[in-house]
């Protein structure tokens, strides 16, 4: 009997203390479609802690929050964040639907080498190719001439880069392919060979090929085309 009345006491006191928070529920709907939309992320801070939980596959969520006035956040990849303030009273079950709006950014990448100022790919008016760090990690390279080589038009032949069929060293007068570093020249000051265990590859950003004659900007080295790290 005791162990009964003690069950019945926890079983009060869970009931009561869950009474306590009220529930938000609701369905997040494609605002192009008019559809359910899944994995919409669903969050607000409560006590200084970011709480939340995501909608199903058929658009539904249920979150239990504490008495109080919360800003409730709906975000989603490809959507704009919604944010709706509400305040809930405890035991209340709040009803909340929400209509997510497509929001497609186009996020394009910037290039220094073809010119003297920052540009997109777009507005280059020469050949260029960007390759962001994570092409050199798949390709498991230690050294940047190893990644290069997969560039498309780009081979590097005993050290030397050779773009489109151009050649890559002329003895006596260098390079045919400049190879900068954050726009200096990297090129052995004797022989004007690239050394391509120099460069520091684990502080990469990006690599910048420009697949033509840029002679105009950075001289003769430069008359088969250009690689820059950034």
């Amino acid at each position: 009997m005791k162990q009964f009345n003690t069950f019945l006491i926890l079983l009060f006191v869970s009931v009561f203390a869950y009474a306590q928070d009220a529930t938000l529920k609701g369905v997040v709907f494609n605002g192009e479609t008019g559809e359910p939309e899944p994995i919409v992320n669903v969050s607000t801070e409560v006590g200084g802690t970011l709480t939340g939980v995501q909608t199903d596959f058929d658009g539904r969520y249920e979150l239990n929050i504490p008495p109080g006035t919360y800003t409730l956040t709906f975000s989603a990849t490809g959507f704009g964040t919604e944010e709706v303030t509400k305040t809930f009273v405890a035991g209340d079950v709040v009803t909340l639907d929400v209509t997510m709006e497509q929001q497609a950014e186009l996020l394009e990448e910037f290039v220094i080498t073809g010119g003297k100022f920052e540009q997109t790919v777009g507005e280059q008016v020469t050949s260029i190719e960007v390759l962001k760090p994570t092409f050199v990690e798949n390709a498991n390279s230690t050294q940047i001439d190893k990644a290069i080589e997969k560039v498309p038009g780009v081979d590097v032949i005993d050290g030397q880069a050779n773009i489109r069929g151009g050649s890559g060293y002329s003895y006596g007068a260098g390079s045919r392919v400049m190879l900068l570093m954050d726009n200096i020249p990297v090129l052995t000051a004797d022989a004007g060979f690239p050394n391509w265990s120099f460069l520091p590859i684990e502080n990469l950003d990006q690599v910048e090929v420009i697949k033509g004659a840029s002679s105009a900007l950075y001289g003769s080295s430069a008359l088969n085309g250009i690689i820059n790290l950034r």
